[in-house]
């Protein structure tokens, strides 16, 4: 399956991340060209994967930092079933 972007209103701010589809039905969450985090959905539900649970490959692990032009992500339950969500959505336009 091939990278895709999703868009995700967070902190009253429009926010677009690359998806890129791993095996195991894991979706590493790409933002500023760093892993975020994944996302894999279990028993219907979404679930957070800690960055230490996934390969990183070719790209780094995303740092908060304090650039103005980039938004502080909070990886909570909002973002992960947000994050989800879009993904699905997403996944269902393709087919």
């Amino acid at each position: 399956m091939e990278p895709f972007n999703i868009k995700l209103k967070l902190q009253e701010q429009t926010v677009s991340l690359t998806v890129l589809p791993e095996d195991a039905g894991i979706f590493k969450i790409i933002y500023y060209a760093a892993i975020l985090a994944g996302l894999k959905k279990d028993n219907g539900n979404w679930t957070l994967i800690p960055t230490s649970d996934l390969q990183a490959g070719d790209l780094p692990f995303y740092v908060q930092n304090s650039d103005p032009d980039r938004l502080e992500l909070i990886l909570d339950e909002v973002f992960v079933q947000s994050a989800g969500t879009a993904i699905e959505e997403q996944l269902l336009h393709e087919h």
